[in-house]
């Protein structure tokens, strides 16, 4: 047995990450030149590596649960610029 938690796929993590922003399967696929079965196959990998459910099938769609999007949004290169290390602005005080 593994005495630590292991650490998820940053491939892994940014599929998830494409997937929030971009919404759909097909547009992930198309950006990242995978087939929709490779970018599902990793995801349900990510799922097992996290230990609980990250996508909930809504008919055709695919959506973030409420714990793959807490993920996705704690996840590097999430676009909300704090993950990118990008200059902020000071607030004045």
């Amino acid at each position: 047995m593994k005495s630590e938690q292991s650490i998820p796929s940053s491939k892994r993590l940014q599929l998830l990450v494409d997937l929030e922003r971009l919404g759909t399967m097909s547009a992930v696929t198309a950006e990242t030149g995978l087939a929709t079965s490779a970018v599902s196959q990793q995801l349900k990998t990510l799922e097992r590596e996290v230990g609980t459910a990250l996508l909930q099938a809504d008919g055709r769609l695919v959506r973030l649960t409420p714990a793959g999007r807490v993920l996705a949004e704690r996840a590097p290169g999430h676009s909300d610029g704090v993950a990118d290390n990008s200059p902020r602005p000071c607030p004045r005080r």
